[in-house]
């Protein structure tokens, strides 16, 4: 789980995934009539299951976070669904706001992401970099996102 401020409101939300299930969300902070604290969850993307690393970095050089994840192929040896699916590595552009405003990209589709993920400069670019380490091995990913 991530926190980042999705809509925009001055609070932190949560952003989650599943080890175990399809589906990427944001949880978004409400104080009900009673003044005490819920979490309404709205669904980003159903596009992979078993994502078991994320981290927020700024992709795209917009000075706001991304939040990146992927699946970890054959994380639970055929026992969640879509074990055998290939690992795939996403990252969401967040646009804050009353509606806010989140556009999936597909880093990858033959990789995904392990129990970790990591972000660095690694050519000295001045970009956010990604690494990965699966049981598909270990990825480097130079940021090619025009800033």
């Amino acid at each position: 789980m991530q926190l980042l401020d999705v809509n925009g409101d001055g609070k932190k939300d949560v952003v989650s995934a599943s080890a175990h299930a399809l589906g990427i969300w944001w949880h978004e902070q409400v104080v009900d009539e009673q003044g005490k604290l819920n979490f309404k969850t709205h669904l980003m993307s159903n596009t992979t299951a078993q994502t078991h690393s994320s981290i927020m970095a700024d992709l795209n050089g917009d000075g706001r976070a991304d939040y990146i994840t992927g699946k970890r192929f054959l994380a639970h040896h055929g026992r969640d669904p879509g074990d055998s699916d290939p690992g795939i590595l996403l990252w969401f552009e967040f646009t804050p706001g009353k509606a806010p405003f989140y556009k999936e990209h597909v880093i990858d589709n033959d990789s995904g992401s392990g129990l970790n993920v990591a972000v660095h400069d690694m050519n000295g670019d001045k970009k956010t970099d990604i690494i990965i380490a699966n049981k598909n091995g270990v990825f480097l990913f130079l940021n090619e996102i025009r800033q």
